[in-house]
């Protein structure tokens, strides 16, 4: 016997009966209507759009989820944000540009003195447009630059400088290119600064030899041209005569050096970098932030609880160096950096000035197991 036609009068009087019935009647339903167990009978039911009512014993199961159960918690007292709408009457901060590793002149299958002088402006547009992001903030007049050397490659055989990997003699790469390539972005940053200064260390591919003394280096004879070229601009150009330059930004200080002190024979020495840097913080009478370059990667980690230290990038790139010694593909980047007086520190972009080398998106989302 099938269940009556649906809009009978004995469909009506069943499901009447069912909705509040017990398990015991609609066993008995389930004989007579002939289906195997009483939980058949009721999806039966179910898909004809007939339901047991809750008060029902032994009701089945809706597939809407239950109610969750109500759990009477302490109300939330949130916390209330007033924002700090100083805008430019914020207290001033002074903005850092360290400039590492140009290798002016050296050629790679990825650099040469064109695409230098396209990540060269690169960079200053988007030093221009950090200052102008943090200029809505509080005052960003003033400019310190920090320059760390291998700012021209050099002639140094034993330093990749050989016929063929180098535009020009160690002359040339000074006055022709490094020089009107390094005064012009200073100039340009001049134009949109009140005030702008530039400290300078020498890197270990300005020297001559080996045997030469630290004063025959490249990248010192650029700096002596750059002061003299500058000076006509009100610009003050500070060089150091031994490898480090401590600089005090808004009081804070910050120890300037290349970082060819430490040999990078089986990749980054970060050990033997952060232990020597303990020693100078000590000699030295302590530093707050050390700056530097070399190792034409950027990085930023901290040496101990009062100093951290930015490693710059380099503009170079693919060059055997970094390949071979370092063991990792240059990204041609340097830092920018804001500081407060009290602060110290406040903010830091490594600004990337080459689109080709910004991080790909991975092709497929990785799979969350």
């Amino acid at each position: 016997m099938s269940l009556p036609e649906k809009g009978s009068k004995e469909w009506a009087e069943l499901v009447a009966a069912y909705q509040p019935s017990t398990r015991e009647w609609r066993d008995e339903c389930a004989e007579k209507f002939g289906y195997k167990t009483r939980d058949s009978f009721q999806t039966s039911m179910s898909k004809l759009g007939v339901h047991l009512e809750k008060s029902a014993v032994g009701a089945m199961p809706s597939n809407e989820p239950p109610e969750p159960p109500v759990v009477n918690l302490p109300p939330v007292k949130l916390k209330k944000y007033t924002p700090i709408n100083k805008g430019r009457m914020g207290d001033p901060e002074t903005m850092g540009l360290g400039l590492f590793d140009w290798h002016t002149c050296l050629i790679t299958p990825t650099y040469n003195t064109e695409i230098q002088d396209t990540r060269i402006d690169k960079l200053f547009k988007s030093v221009m447009h950090i200052a102008t992001l943090h200029r809505n903030l509080y005052p960003v007049n003033d400019l310190e630059i920090l320059i760390g050397g291998d700012m021209t490659h050099g002639e140094n055989p034993f330093q990749g400088a050989k016929v063929g990997a180098v535009l020009c003699g160690a002359m040339d790469q000074v006055i022709l290119h490094a020089l009107p390539k390094l005064s012009t972005l200073i100039l340009s940053l001049k134009e949109n600064f009140t005030s702008v200064k530039v400290r300078c260390v020498r890197g270990n591919h300005g020297k001559y030899s080996k045997q030469a003394p630290s004063t025959s280096n490249w990248d010192l004879m650029l700096y002596a041209l750059l002061k003299e070229k500058l000076a006509r601009y009100g610009i003050e150009v500070d060089i150091s005569d031994t490898f480090y330059k401590m600089v005090d930004i808004q009081g804070h200080r910050f120890f300037l050096v290349h970082l060819d002190q430490f040999k990078a024979t089986q990749g980054v020495p970060w050990f033997s970098m952060v232990k020597g840097i303990q020693s100078w913080y000590v000699t030295y009478g302590g530093f707050d932030y050390v700056i530097g370059g070399h190792f034409h990667r950027d990085d930023f980690f901290r040496i101990n609880s009062r100093c951290k230290a930015l490693i710059s990038g380099p503009l170079v790139t693919d060059d055997e160096f970094t390949q071979e010694i370092v063991k990792t593909s240059s990204i041609p980047c340097q830092w920018v950096f804001g500081v407060h007086k009290d602060n110290g520190l406040t903010w830091s972009y490594s600004l990337v000035v080459d689109n080709t080398y910004f991080p790909r998106q991975l092709a497929q989302k990785a799979t969350i197991v």
